[in-house]
């Protein structure tokens, strides 16, 4: 069964969205934060490329819960011929507990050609951890979900997942930070196909609005779409606006 692409995206979205926003105006109280992020790299001479990156993510923090929402795209050409493009988005609400324990639900959308994927839907929902606090914090989460992912080959897949995340942030110094975030996924029913992600970045400011920020990434698909290699690793350079 085939899923219409831009509705899915609407149900999913609103599904986490919506009744967070409504129970934040509801008691009077709302905290939004957020960054957007654009990257560019061109080469000439004995070949022609351009690589550009857009990225942003929105938090709403009105209470015990959290939502954040981020976006990412990728489009790459050379010799003015479209490579390949990936776009990346996911929304995820938390609810604190007590103690540094609390629960999560989150959806996500992936589209990457570069991994060989159409499209792939995923939600997962379980427990979080909040392990470290201060200068260095880490979360960590666990639970279970379901995936849909559809390949360029026409490989359509709905499995059951086992999920895990880290997310450590260290703030170096009032204006830089370092922020490492991984994730495991773990097909329930193929134990050949597991997925891993991490990514690493540093920034730092340039002003009060401004900051760069240098990101390293990898993704590992041990189970990958034939012809396709199972890791892609994606280093970029960008300038971040905050508000």
């Amino acid at each position: 069964m085939t899923i219409p692409r831009v509705p899915m995206l609407a149900v999913v979205v609103a599904f986490v969205l919506i009744p967070r926003i409504i129970w934040a105006q509801t008691i009077g109280a709302r905290r939004w934060s957020g960054t957007a992020e654009v990257s560019f790299v061109s080469t000439s001479g004995n070949s022609e490329t351009q690589t550009t990156g857009l990225a942003g993510d929105l938090t709403f923090s009105p209470g015990a819960w959290t939502t954040e929402a981020k976006l990412a795209f990728i489009r790459s050409k050379a010799n003015n011929q479209l490579n390949a493009k990936s776009f990346d988005m996911s929304a995820q609400s938390t609810r604190q507990i007590d103690y540094g324990l609390g629960v999560y639900t989150k959806v996500g959308y992936l589209r990457d050609r570069f991994a060989g994927i159409d499209n792939r839907y995923a939600f997962e929902g379980g427990v979080s951890l909040n392990a470290l606090t201060g200068a260095h914090t880490l979360t960590a989460r666990g639970g279970g979900g379901l995936t849909q992912e559809q390949r360029v080959l026409r490989d359509a897949r709905n499995v059951g997942t086992a999920n895990s995340s880290a997310d450590y942030i260290w703030t170096l110094t009032e204006t830089s930070e370092l922020h490492n975030e991984a994730t495991l996924t773990l097909v329930l029913r193929d134990r050949d196909d597991w997925r891993f992600t991490n990514k690493f970045s540093v920034s730092a400011a340039l002003s009060g609005f401004f900051s760069l920020k240098l990101s390293h990434q990898i993704g590992f698909l041990n189970d990958p779409v034939p012809g396709f290699k199972k890791t892609d690793i994606k280093v970029s350079a960008a300038v971040v606006a905050n508000f």
